[in-house]
């Protein structure tokens, strides 16, 4: 069995805020579209705070919760919704190892993406232009070029809800990708 990629996929502002009162603060059509054809399928890894804020486990996706509410991995299952609980990050990167995907994505919150920046090989990123109070911000979310390549180049957008007409902020949509310490 080949050893799974990882990615983290995370929308940001230029300074790392993720969130504010453990919400996302911005409604982005489609980053939402874009992280549900990533994430399918595939091991989320995500901290306990994010996946109450979610509510529910994401249909269609091995959710891994790493929480210090449990010393063991816990199994549940949830509307159809594989749900893991584990006690640490290493726990849920091994348990998300033994699915025979080609991905396993971290999806947050601030310390699970500061973890997953050590090992992570790629980042799908959503920077959005976004004034705005937040309380949760990810330390360390750089991408010196010595060390990444943007590999999709910037696509700036500009969305308007379809029911409200309220404009989304807008956002650029970018792939990075770490370099190889082989070549």
């Amino acid at each position: 069995m080949l050893k799974p990629k990882l990615a983290m996929i995370v929308a940001a502002t230029e300074d790392g805020s993720i969130g504010y009162k453990n919400t996302i603060p911005w409604k982005i059509k489609g980053d939402l579209a874009n992280f549900k054809q990533l994430t399918m399928g595939m091991p989320v890894i995500m901290g306990r705070v994010t996946q109450e804020s979610i509510g529910k486990p994401l249909p269609g996706r091995i959710n891994i919760v790493v929480t210090t509410k449990v010393e063991d991995t816990v199994v549940s299952t949830n509307e159809g919704a594989e749900l893991y609980y584990v006690p640490t990050f290493d726990a849920a990167v091994s348990l998300a190892s033994n699915f025979g995907t080609e991905w396993i994505y971290f999806i947050g919150g601030a310390r699970i993406y500061e973890e997953a920046m050590e090992i992570v090989e790629r980042v799908h990123l959503t920077l959005v232009y976004k004034e705005g109070e937040y309380d949760t911000k990810i330390k360390g979310m750089q991408f010196p070029e010595t060390e990444w390549t943007l590999d999709m180049p910037a696509l700036t957008v500009l969305e308007r809800d379809p029911v409200t007409g309220i404009p989304a902020p807008s956002h650029s949509y970018l792939v990075y990708n770490r370099k190889s310490s082989e070549g």
